[in-house]
């Protein structure tokens, strides 16, 4: 008897439960989940939806150098990619009414307002021809780009001066952050047609101090690497490469001239090279060659034409040794002394732009003063 009762006793409290079971799967409401499982998440640039991961830059393995005690301020930290590498541009850096980080400038470049600027460059809707403006030999100086955007500078009488050329600056915001605000204004910085709001980094930069040069993409030497979309190529007729022209100067504005992306393949054709150059000193602009532009070539071409073009004396971080760049700079400064002037050129790699940093401040001492492209060009033209 008390066995039965112990039974039917489990029978009912085995119902309770399964009842209130049954109760909370069908007239309770679950309680929402978050979607978010994890923090680990990898967030996308709301401007291209690129992810902004950071790339290890191939410079952050040297070893660091002693710097002295007076030196300026240097990169502590590898604060991006090289320029050439394709990191997007972090929405901060192109929201409307974003202010930039401060910059420390003692020689800032009056700007012109910002309507001239555009009217001025070749992207002007004053255009004839298959793609630029029509020859304008008579244009005058003070509204050509070369010298309405040059930055100030006064020579002293004859006294050595030495350029340097920053390149492929806008593809990476670490390397453009770094050249733009930790070199001094007399700097000056190369930037490629294919960075994203190009006019917009352009101005930044040139607010901070330092002369400007845009990009042409064009046909490498064989075996190199692509020069992307918008390259000059000698498989296509004159006019299509003078339309591909005509877009990439359009692009940037309140720069003084042209700097090729790569080109050696382009250039080593006189002929193809020759209508290229002509037109971009029709448009008051001067050409600064690069690593890969054949110097006879360059030279040729330009004499052809009765015009001048700037081919740079030394390559500053073939090697990224901090012994070698250095010794590169040193080599740089002696051939300003023999030949009045100097120009080199340099990629935005975080070791360069540290070298730089130190070697500029300790060329103050000196008798050869830092100066921008555009007053190498000058002093080009005047030795000739």
């Amino acid at each position: 008897m008390m066995c039965k009762h112990r039974f039917m006793k489990s029978v009912v409290l085995g119902g309770l439960v399964a009842g209130v079971i049954y109760a909370g799967q069908h007239f309770y409401p679950a309680s929402p989940v978050s979607p978010v499982v994890s923090i680990d998440v990898v967030w996308l640039d709301p401007i291209n939806s690129v992810e902004t991961v950071p790339v290890l830059a191939e410079a952050e393995v040297v070893e660091k150098a002693p710097v002295p005690e007076n030196a300026p301020p240097v990169l502590e930290e590898v604060r991006g990619t090289v320029a050439s590498g394709n990191v997007a541009l972090p929405s901060s850096l192109t929201e409307t009414g974003s202010t930039p980080s401060p910059v420390p400038v003692s020689d800032p470049v009056p700007l012109v307002p910002a309507a001239d600027v555009r009217a001025a460059q070749p992207s002007s809707p004053d255009v004839s021809g298959p793609g630029l403006r029509s020859a304008t030999p008579m244009m005058e100086e003070s509204v050509r780009p070369m010298r309405l955007f040059a930055k100030p500078f006064t020579r002293q009488g004859k006294q050595p001066i030495v350029a340097v050329v920053i390149e492929g600056l806008g593809m990476s915001h670490g390397a453009t952050t770094a050249a733009v605000q930790d070199l001094p204004g007399g700097v000056s910085l190369a930037y490629s047609p294919y960075a994203p709001n190009l006019s917009e980094q352009m101005e930044r930069a040139r607010v901070a101090g330092h002369e400007l040069l845009l990009m042409l993409p064009m046909q490498p030497a064989a075996g190199q690497d692509d020069a992307g979309p918008d390259a000059l190529m000698t498989v296509l007729p004159e006019s299509t490469n003078m339309v591909r022209l005509k877009d990439v100067l359009g692009r940037g504005t309140g720069y003084v001239g042209v700097m090729p992306y790569m080109g050696g393949g382009f250039m080593a054709s006189a002929d193809g090279f020759r209508p290229v150059l002509r037109r971009i000193w029709e448009n008051g602009l001067l050409f600064v060659g690069g690593i890969e532009t054949p110097p006879v070539v360059l030279r040729d071409v330009a004499d052809s034409l009765g015009i001048r073009a700037l081919m740079p004396d030394a390559v500053i971080d073939t090697s990224l040794a901090r012994k070698e760049i250095d010794a590169q700079l040193a080599k740089l400064v002696e051939t300003a002394k023999k030949n009045g002037f100097a120009l080199g050129v340099a990629g935005a790699y975080p070791v360069t732009i540290e070298r730089l940093s130190v070697w500029a401040q300790g060329l103050k001492s000196s008798k050869v003063a830092l100066a921008p492209v555009s007053a190498v060009f000058e002093a080009h033209g005047e030795a000739r």
